[in-house]
């Protein structure tokens, strides 16, 4: 659970540095850009530096350009892709132009749509633990 909850820290990252320099601030494809290209790096290094188990570190790497889908999931890795698919993450921005991703996000889907409603209750029931 922990990795799919940080899979995305380089991003998260890159946006609060990039709100301290007002040229960027002002020029919002660059930072997407950026943030495309560079947030998986950026986001283990961010663990590494954290001290974060090499287990975790590596199943957050290259979680947007996984294209093999096992079914079931073989590694950590594995599930996180499959979690960041089946999210059906607010940032479509971050895959614009990108087919392999399109195509994996469709086998996930596919695959593994089933689970959705008891992954949406276990949430509302984490949720409601939480409050």
């Amino acid at each position: 659970m922990l990795a799919c909850m940080i899979h995305d820290l380089g991003a998260f990252y890159m946006l609060y540095r990039a709100a301290q320099y007002d040229e960027l601030r002002h020029r919002p494809d660059t930072i997407k850009h950026l943030i495309i290209h560079w947030h998986e790096s950026i986001g283990v290094s961010l663990l590494n530096a954290l001290g974060l188990p090499e287990e975790i570190i590596h199943a957050t790497e290259d979680h947007d350009r996984k294209t093999i889908l096992w079914n079931p999931p073989r590694t950590l890795a594995d599930i996180v892709h499959i979690a960041n698919m089946l999210a059906g993450s607010n940032s479509a921005w971050l895959h614009q132009g990108r087919t392999a991703h399109d195509h994996a996000k469709a086998q996930a889907v596919a695959a593994f749509e089933h689970l959705i409603p008891e992954i949406d209750a276990l949430a509302e029931k984490m949720r409601n633990d939480l409050t």
